[in-house]
């Protein structure tokens, strides 16, 4: 199966406007990784960022930015 490298690089407008709703008015990044290894396969990870809180990520823009939202639950910055 070949996997579509630039399936999620595509998204990252949406993303980057998600994150933004996020952040609040705080700083905040975000990152699109592509790893080819030795042996062919390749590895893709989606990274977002807010001031305060560590970089979250994951295979696909949803899984990062959940893994976002829950890292803020609870845990608001003033």
């Amino acid at each position: 199966m070949k996997i579509p490298i630039f399936a999620e690089l595509k998204k990252m407008p949406y993303a980057k406007g998600q994150l933004k709703k996020l952040a609040k008015g705080k700083a905040h990044a975000i990152k699109y990784d592509v790893m080819e290894y030795t042996s062919g396969s390749i590895g893709i990870t989606c990274y977002v960022y807010i001031a305060g809180y560590d970089y979250s990520d994951g295979p696909t823009w949803d899984e990062a930015l959940n893994a976002m939202r829950e890292q803020i639950k609870g845990k608001e910055i003033l």
